[in-house]
């Protein structure tokens, strides 16, 4: 659940339940997409890159309202996707991503964990683009 800090306001049809038991996503998504015109669609691979099944859902979902657009998927270096990019956070970027990770309170203990296992990987970000082959360090886009 949410910090009590985090107050009562509404935060979507999608609250209180796993994803999974909102296949309807798919068409909220497919709408905002439809709308925003994006050039890239930045998700989890499959997997959910830890098989979390609201990662694994997030990314069924994505993929299936994202057709016909460019998909890019956030991998692990070590994991079943090849990394097609690679991105070091200069350093604002890497303080902007603090923050944003210091916003889970309730994942704090496991980013701890990860900083702790992982520290390089707090600046450098892998990607599988979906169709590239080989390894581009930099941006994608």
């Amino acid at each position: 659940g949410l910090p009590p800090e985090a107050g009562e306001e509404e935060r979507g049809v999608f609250r209180g339940e796993g994803l999974m038991a909102h296949p309807e996503a798919v068409e909220v998504l497919r709408a905002r997409f439809l709308a925003l015109r994006p050039r890239f669609v930045l998700t989890f691979p499959p997997d959910g890159i830890n098989g979390h099944p609201d990662h694994v859902a997030t990314s069924r979902y994505v993929r299936e309202a994202a057709e016909g657009l460019r998909l890019v998927y956030f991998v692990r270096p070590d994991g079943p996707w090849p990394v097609t990019h690679r991105l070091r956070l200069p350093e604002w970027a890497l303080a902007r991503k603090l923050r944003a990770l210091a916003q889970h309170k309730t994942q704090a203990l496991s980013v701890l964990a990860f900083m702790e296992r992982y520290p390089e990987r707090l600046w450098t970000e892998s990607f599988f683009v979906v169709g590239a082959e080989g390894l581009k360090e930099g941006p994608w886009w």
